[in-house]
């Protein structure tokens, strides 16, 4: 039987895995830049809300959606 504390380990777990992939392929973009604040703050985002975010990405991968532009998304 699951417990809270062993779903909040393992939340945690996999939040700080994801982080660590997250921080590799950020490092690695020659694109982007390292000292833009909100590329950091993408960072951690996506590493707080993995659940929502993964599934959401793997999905774009898979569909071949690759990035959608900004104004795209709020008009």
């Amino acid at each position: 039987m699951l417990t809270l504390s062993t779903l909040a380990i393992t939340y945690l777990a996999v939040g700080a895995c994801l982080f660590l992939f997250y921080l590799v392929a950020f490092l690695r973009d020659r694109e982007t830049p390292k000292t833009h604040l909100m590329s950091w703050i993408v960072l951690f985002v996506a590493s707080i809300f993995w659940i929502i975010i993964l599934p959401v990405s793997i999905y774009r991968k898979l569909t071949g959606r690759g990035s959608v532009r900004f104004w795209a998304i709020a008009k």
